[in-house]
């Protein structure tokens, strides 16, 4: 933030709270590693961008700190869980590649492997650069229509919500898979979401824990910034075998409405989260949630309607006062967040009022106890409507071992 000057009271709550994100550590059982270690997959829990506002965008990278070049697959998922664009792209060893989103949802994609032997990688054979080809005028109305809430055109299918306004939605994935596929601008086609039980060919063999990423927001209008590191998802075939329990991606290998296998070996996020939250004081513009939230489902639904999940409701909401008192704010039946992905302000959160402008979050984020499911907690303080500090939630549970 240079050239920018913090209040005193305001720098100070900074430090606090910096020092405060930098050595908490998870709770739980401590069974899950999720951390910032590298990993096999990477996921970016939101992000936005206003097609009429090319200065209103998410700014990301991924970096490979293996030793040797790999391939890794970018997958854009809209707020409904739908997957609707994906490419490869060839990274050296510690190699970083940074993107626009707006490039993205405009057509315009990093060219990746020039002058490199990417031949040695399985169907690579021929290919010069990925992504290889180019995207149509076609899909990129597409996949703007898709990522905003608006029918397919020609159709009456949404894959996203309609927030009625012009900005794009969603969240990506980035996964280490050292193979070529084709740039896919159709639903679903070349992600983890049509790899069907048995068939493992999309992950890299040997579960190369190689990846790491962050992510900043930027609306230049507003004059402001914020952002973090990417949930690092590490793989461990020595753990996560074929018997149901939860991975991260194992929601896609279901029969007859029942998880199959861990197929993917990838460490699945945890369903409880606790998150601080500031409502005033220095910290003026309040506490957003950007909220991941796994949903059962990812088809298209009709304009009309909605996906047969939606809403997503939750166990309960538990808020607490800096005297630890506690008081339940939703229970069951309430709807914050709704979605695959959302950012939602605390103060508009409905419900029973917060018990103080100080505090925190429980967040029960499973249907019930007897029916689990995964997510993950990003909290965003912003103040004077310039400055802002986003960090992790803390998780209280996690999944592994466990069965759907």
């Amino acid at each position: 933030m240079r050239g920018m000057k913090l209040r005193p009271a305001v720098a100070l709550v900074l430090s606090l709270l910096v020092c405060t994100a930098a050595f908490a550590g998870p709770t739980g059982n401590g069974s899950c590693m999720l951390g910032a270690f590298p990993g096999a997959t990477l996921l970016y829990p939101y992000f936005e961008a206003d097609l009429n506002d090319p200065g209103h965008t998410m700014l990301f990278s991924v970096s490979n700190l293996g030793g040797t070049s790999h391939i890794v697959r970018v997958v854009l998922w809209t707020d409904y869980g739908v997957p609707t664009m994906a490419f490869d792209l060839y990274l050296k060893a510690f190699d970083i590649q940074t993107m626009n989103l707006q490039d993205i949802l405009n057509g315009s994609l990093p060219q990746t492997g020039q002058g490199q032997s990417l031949g040695s990688f399985p169907h690579c054979a021929g290919t010069t650069v990925l992504p290889g080809g180019g995207i149509l005028a076609a899909s990129v109305a597409r996949l703007k229509a898709r990522h905003t809430g608006k029918p397919d055109p020609g159709t009456t299918v949404c894959a996203g919500f309609n927030h009625g306004d012009s900005i794009a939605r969603g969240y990506l994935t980035i996964d280490v898979t050292d193979q070529c596929q084709p740039l896919s601008p159709s639903l679903g086609v070349g992600t983890p979401s049509l790899y069907s039980p048995g068939n493992s060919v999309y992950y890299a063999s040997g579960d190369p824990n190689v990846l790491t990423g962050d992510f900043f927001f930027v609306n230049n209008a507003a004059n402001q910034a914020e952002g973090n590191e990417a949930v690092h998802i590490v793989s461990d075939s020595s753990r996560f075998q074929n018997d149901g329990t939860f991975t991260f991606y194992g929601r896609y290998y279901v029969i007859n409405g029942q998880q199959q296998g861990a197929r993917d070996h990838r460490t699945p996020l945890a369903s409880t989260w606790f998150s601080r939250y500031v409502n005033g004081g220095p910290f003026n513009g309040g506490t957003n949630l950007i909220i991941w939230r796994e949903v059962p489902s990812t088809g298209v639904a009709s304009c009309s309607g909605a996906p047969a999940w939606f809403p997503l409701s939750q166990e309960r909401v538990n808020a607490t006062d800096e005297a630890g008192n506690l008081k339940t704010i939703f229970s069951g039946g309430g709807f914050p967040f709704p979605l695959a992905t959302q950012k939602v302000a605390v103060s508009q959160l409905g419900g029973a009022p917060l018990p103080g402008s100080f505090g925190g979050l429980q967040l029960y984020l499973s249907k019930s106890e007897a029916h689990k499911r995964q997510a993950y907690v990003l909290p965003v303080l912003s103040a004077e409507g310039r400055y802002s500090l986003g960090y992790n939630g803390t998780r209280i549970d996690d999944l592994c071992g466990l069965k759907p």
